[in-house]
C-alpha cells in the first residue's frame, strides 16, 4: 500500500491519465445510457413488423353549445351553454387513443367520455305554435351533460422520412349524447311552466374523412403532431382539428396539443351545434 502510495507521488501524470481514464469510461457509460432515449427514426415506425400505441390523455375543452329540448307541453327551449365553471362539476373523464401499425398502413381509435352536471346555463328562446318567445329573465338553469366520442379508423401513409409523414384516414365517428335541463325562469309563460326539468338523449353514426401525420425537426427528439377530419351521417357536420408539440424517447412520447371538435346538426336538430375545444396533454407508449 505504501510502495503504491508513493508510486503515485512519484509519478503525478500517471494519477492524473488514471483520472482522466474513469471520466472518460463514465462519461461514455452515459453517452450508452442515454443512447437508449434517442429519438426512434420515423422510418423504424413503418417496417413490416408490428408497432403499437397507446396513449391516455388529459382534455379540459371548453365547451360551447345550442341545444333544442322539448319539454312535456310541447315548447321547445332553445339552451345555450358555455364553460364558466365546468371543471367544477366534471365527473371522471376518460380520454384514450390507440394506434396498431404495420407498414404503411394502421388501425387508430381515439375514445372520449365526460360527464358533468349542474353547469350553469341560459334559455335564450322558447318556440311553441306562436314561434319564437324571448325569455325575460332566466332566475337560474343548469345543464347536465354525459357524452361518449368515439373514432375509428384506417390510415394509409401516403409519405415518410426524415422530415416527416404524411397519411391519409377515412373511418367513423360515433357521438353518444345524453342531457338534462333544469330551468327556473321568470315572466308571463303561457308555453311552459316556469320550473321545471327535462332530459333528452341522441346516438349520431358519421364517416369521416382526414388526414393525419407529424414534422420532424431534423434529428432531434421534437416533432410536431396535426391531424385533421370531416364528415356528416346522422349529424350534419363533424370535424375534429388537432395539433401541437412532443417530445420522443424513442418508446415514449410526450405531447401538449389542442384539439378542436365540432358536431351541428342544423336549426332543427337537437343538438343545434356543439363545439369543445382546448389542451390536451397526453403520454404515448409504444411497443
Amino acid at each position: 500500500m505504501l510502495e503504491h502510495l508513493q508510486s503515485e507521488r512519484r509519478h503525478p501524470l500517471q494519477a492524473k491519465v488514471r483520472c482522466a481514464s474513469v471520466r472518460c469510461v463514465a462519461g461514455l457509460l452515459a453517452l450508452v445510457c442515454a443512447s437508449r432515449l434517442q429519438a426512434e427514426p420515423a422510418t423504424n415506425l413503418y417496417d413490416q413488423t408490428w408497432h403499437f400505441l397507446v396513449k391516455p390523455y388529459l382534455w379540459t375543452p371548453r365547451i360551447d353549445g345550442t341545444l333544442n329540448f322539448t319539454t312535456a307541453s310541447g315548447s321547445k327551449p332553445e339552451v345555450s351553454i358555455t364553460p364558466i365553471d365546468y371543471l367544477d362539476n366534471l365527473n371522471v373523464p376518460l380520454m384514450l387513443t390507440g394506434e396498431v401499425r404495420r407498414g404503411p398502413w394502421s388501425i387508430l381509435t381515439d375514445l372520449v367520455y365526460v360527464e358533468f352536471s349542474g353547469e350553469k346555463a341560459k334559455v335564450e328562446t322558447i318556440q311553441g305554435p306562436g314561434g319564437l318567445v324571448e325569455i325575460p329573465i332566466d332566475l337560474g338553469t343548469t345543464v347536465g351533460l354525459r357524452g361518449t366520442v368515439w373514432t375509428l379508423g384506417g390510415e394509409y401513409t401516403a409519405f415518410h422520412g426524415e422530415y416527416g409523414a404524411f397519411g391519409i384516414v377515412a373511418g367513423f365517428r360515433y357521438f353518444h349524447v345524453k342531457t338534462s335541463l333544469d330551468w327556473n325562469l321568470a315572466g308571463g309563460l303561457q308555453l311552459m311552466p316556469p320550473t321545471g326539468s327535462v332530459s333528452q338523449s341522441d346516438d349520431l353514426w358519421m364517416g369521416v374523412l382526414g388526414v393525419r401525420g407529424r414534422v420532424q425537426f431534423g434529428d432531434s427528439h421534437w416533432f410536431a403532431p396535426y391531424y385533421a377530419d370531416v364528415g356528416s351521417g346522422e349529424c350534419d357536420l363533424t370535424w375534429l382539428a388537432s395539433g401541437g408539440l412532443g417530445y420522443t424517447f424513442g418508446w415514449l412520447d410526450m405531447l401538449l396539443i389542442y384539439r378542436d371538435l365540432v358536431f351541428d346538426d342544423g336549426d332543427l336538430g337537437y343538438i343545434e351545434q356543439l363545439h369543445l375545444t382546448g389542451p390536451a396533454l397526453g403520454v404515448g407508449f409504444r411497443f
